[in-house]
């Protein structure tokens, strides 16, 4: 008996002699053959999946239930940067013949805007490239696109590194970091983005590239905060490490049910505000804010997650002002590794947090709407109280409770200038969001009304920027919103490495008609290195310039 065999060219065989059974318009449906099909199931160690397989409903289903009926023609499921390149000539190939040809990459699959799906068209599944690489002796980390926070975070614990990255374990590197990528110690260590010291790409064209501060120096700055699916696909991700082993957590909480105790906390709003966001810099705290009710509409409650460098002492001499007002309660201290605090601060842990939540998954949370704003200038106590008062009154008008979440920003995120990378919010105080929540017509139009009554109440102190991680797609100006003046200059990149435009959305970087009225010269003085890089040619691995060479 012949002992030498091919684990994958035997799956390979097996497929192809299933498909032997379909009719070629199963194919052609998906604007490919049958032929195409076959020659890309070889090429790759991944696969083609189409609807008819099995395993098609668990591979396209996404993070949120409103996208849950997007049906994609066939996933391309890729488990290495070959994988992707092979794809991306044939999708390239594709839209050479047909330019309405539909594709869309997807990590995570967390886009708010649903553009991590595309129906009747080829979705591109990177989720199978989560290689983690841990060099301690460089502080580097280098990952996949598909690498969750969970596996991020305890790769690096074992050696005290760490970056700083996302709060919900399930997220992906992949869309988050190209978005910005915001956690407990973004005040600590910056945005996610900011730690990234290297990426590798697949151009429209299949060709990789690596972008760094030496090489291809224009792409790099855009990956970090221009978003998915614009330059290349994300192939892998080195981040710089900081030490960190251990870190402390501590909930603090403010009643808002009544009148006094609303007014209580519209005053520790207003304090934060003021002291320990954008103008604080101090780098060794980190906190999230939500309010939000408890289960069956008890509440309302202002929950401040905190999470600290240093010993106890750090956090009460720093927030001694805050735990000394009326009404703020400590629920409970903690130290451990940063994930385990962050997972018991969001109620992740293994034991329910003090409000009794139970761990779900977004597949079972209704369909939502969420709404995101930068905030520049100071509320005041009056604003804050009216945030507060419209909350408490969903109990009234809504059927499902709403949540209201605020990222502060300051320390380090701060630090970093305005035009450091494609994340630009770097002058705002805190960036917030609002989730509204409905099962029929009537209540998704109650909840609509709710969110523009949140964000009227807001406008005046608004810069009307949005973060890009948190995409809307009904946003007429969003190109303003998520990238603000130094939009242009996102258009000459995109210009420069996809020219055919194959990377190619709904809010992709030129959608709005804007990507031939820019010149480099119309850029230069606000970002003169990246007018720099732009003139230089794309450079590709063989050519690349090493660090030795240039030191």
């Amino acid at each position: 008996m012949e002992l030498n065999y091919d684990v994958k060219k035997i799956e390979i065989k097996r497929r192809i002699a299933e498909w032997a059974r379909r009719p070629d318009s199963d194919f052609t449906r998906f604007q490919i053959t049958r032929q195409q099909a076959i020659d890309l199931t070889w090429e790759t160690s991944g696969r083609l999946v189409f609807p008819w397989d099995p395993e098609y409903d668990p591979l396209r289903a996404v993070a949120y239930v409103n996208f849950e009926n997007v049906r994609p023609a066939a996933i391309g499921v890729c488990e290495t940067m070959h994988d992707v390149r092979a794809f991306m000539r044939f999708i390239r190939a594709q839209r050479e013949v047909n330019p309405s040809f539909r594709w869309v990459p997807r990590s995570g699959g967390h886009s708010t805007a649903g553009y991590c799906t595309v129906e009747g068209g080829l979705m591109l599944d990177v989720r199978g490239l989560n290689d983690v690489f841990v060099q301690p002796q460089r502080k580097l980390v280098h990952v996949g696109p598909g690498v969750q926070m969970r596996d991020f975070y305890r790769a690096t614990y074992p050696y005290g590194l760490f970056a700083p990255a996302a709060i919900c374990p399930d997220v992906r590197v992949g869309g988050m970091m190209q978005g910005g990528g915001f956690g407990f110690a973004s005040r600590m260590f910056g945005m996610n983005c900011d730690a990234v010291s290297e990426v590798e790409l697949v151009l429209a064209d299949g060709r990789p590239v690596i972008a760094n501060e030496l090489n291809n120096r224009d792409l790099f700055w855009a990956v970090r905060g221009g978003t998915g699916n614009q330059f290349g696909i994300l192939t892998r991700v080195s981040y710089r490490l900081s030490q960190l082993s251990e870190v402390g957590a501590v909930l603090l909480q403010f009643n808002l049910g009544t009148d006094a105790e609303a007014a209580q906390g519209a005053a520790a709003l207003d304090l934060l505000q003021r002291k320990f966001m954008g103008s604080n810099h101090d780098r060794r705290l980190g906190y999230l804010c939500v309010i939000q009710h408890g289960p069956n509409w008890a509440g309302p409650y202002l929950l401040v997650r905190v999470m600290y460098r240093g010993d106890t002492s750090v956090w009460r001499q720093m927030l001694g002002e805050l735990i000394a007002m009326p009404g703020c309660q400590i629920q409970w201290e903690a130290r451990g590794s940063y994930y385990s605090m962050n997972n018991k601060l969001m109620g992740y842990a293994q034991e329910p947090d003090t409000l009794g939540d139970e761990l779900t998954t977004l597949a079972t949370v209704p369909p939502q709407e969420k709404q995101t704003r930068y905030y520049e200038r100071p509320l005041g106590v009056a604003a804050w109280r009216q945030m507060v008062d419209h909350i408490r009154s969903a109990a009234t008008t809504l059927a499902f409770a709403p949540q209201m979440v605020i990222e502060p920003a300051g320390g380090a995120i701060n630090e970093r200038s305005r035009g450091f990378n494609a994340y630009i919010h770097r002058r705002a105080d805190f960036n917030t969001y609002l989730n509204t929540y409905w099962d029929t017509p009537a209540e998704k139009s109650k909840a609509f009304t709710f969110m523009d009554r949140w964000l009227e109440i807001g406008r005046p102190f608004s810069n009307g920027e949005a973060y890009q991680n948190y995409p809307k797609p009904y946003y007429t100006n969003w190109a303003r919103r998520y990238w603000a003046e130094y939009y242009p200059v996102l258009c000459l990149i995109k210009r420069k490495y996809d020219p055919t435009n194959v990377f190619s959305f709904e809010q992709s970087i030129g959608a709005d008609g804007q990507l031939a009225s820019s010149s480099i010269g119309d850029i230069s003085e606000l970002v003169p290195d990246i007018a720099r890089a732009l003139r230089k040619p794309v450079v590709l691995p063989e050519e690349m310039e090493e660090e030795d060479s240039v030191a």
